[in-house]
């Protein structure tokens, strides 16, 4: 599972100016974001407050396979991001290029679950959290990677995180320990480096002993960490948001987007 979600994952790193001019890469401010295709394009979904200064900043989009490059990006949106606003969702568009050389597969339609808030479901949440993010040196310069990986968790109820956002939002709960096989514990990390990362629904029960590891559905964009009433939650966005931002800022795409929302609303 882990290995198919890797699949689609990507890190996102400001790209600032060095004293020498030259671009360097800012690891303390790395986001996680998913790779997704409508339309015959390639999207990055994300967090706003990651690329809240594109495109006056550069963002370097990073996989394993790009070594030393980053992948180019033709433009972007978003939404809210701030510290009072009620959303934080955003989107990158690679160019054809980028996207055949990342060395990552692109989300289609069908794998965007809207209006879906994770309770019931088995659900994860993939990124890349800042805390495991291995640092070294590479032809005598600094390089950085970023660590993606899957992490198991469950959807709050309304009691645990009590009167909050519950139409476009998921809340998931971040323990600190969790209890293994044979009676291991290990623990998360911290969250910074998982905003802009996807939150997945297994849908292990909806096929039963048909289940494969590519029947699972992105459903979020996780944006935020809370501590309160005694947990530590991951906030995210329902992903309806994302695609009416999208539906908006591209428009030639809207036909198709709205027709995968309406569907998603029949299915509920």
């Amino acid at each position: 599972m882990d290995a198919e979600l890797n699949a689609y994952s990507v890190a996102i790193v400001p790209v600032e100016e060095g004293a020498d001019g030259e671009g360097k890469l800012n690891p303390l401010e790395q986001g996680s974001g998913t790779c997704v295709r409508i339309g015959g394009r390639f999207f990055v979904a994300t967090a706003a407050h990651l690329v809240s200064k594109f495109p006056s900043l550069r963002y370097a989009v990073l996989t394993p396979s790009t070594t030393n490059e980053v992948l180019r990006v033709l433009g972007g949106g978003r939404r809210g991001g701030g510290l009072r606003d009620e959303v934080d969702v955003a989107w990158l568009e690679l160019a054809p290029r980028g996207a055949a050389i990342a060395g990552r597969h692109f989300l289609d339609l069908a794998r965007l679950g809207a209006y879906r808030d994770g309770r019931g479901e088995d659900v994860s949440v993939y990124g890349a959290p800042t805390q495991l993010g291995i640092r070294g040196e590479r032809e005598g310069l600094p390089s950085y990677t970023a660590v993606g990986r899957m992490f198991p968790t469950r959807a709050m109820s309304r009691a645990e995180v009590g009167e909050v956002d519950h139409a476009r939002r998921i809340h998931l709960h971040w323990p600190r320990i969790v209890a293994g096989h044979n009676d291991e514990s290990f623990e998360y990390p911290e969250a910074p480096g998982l905003s802009g990362g996807a939150i997945w629904a297994m849908n292990t029960d909806t096929h039963g002993e048909g289940w494969r590891a590519d029947l699972a559905q992105l459903i979020g964009i996780e944006f935020a960490v809370q501590r309160a009433r005694g947990y530590r939650y991951l906030i995210g966005q329902q992903l309806q948001v994302w695609l009416e931002m999208v539906a908006e800022d591209v428009p030639e795409l809207e036909p198709i987007v709205r027709a995968h929302l309406v569907a998603c609303r029949t299915v509920i």
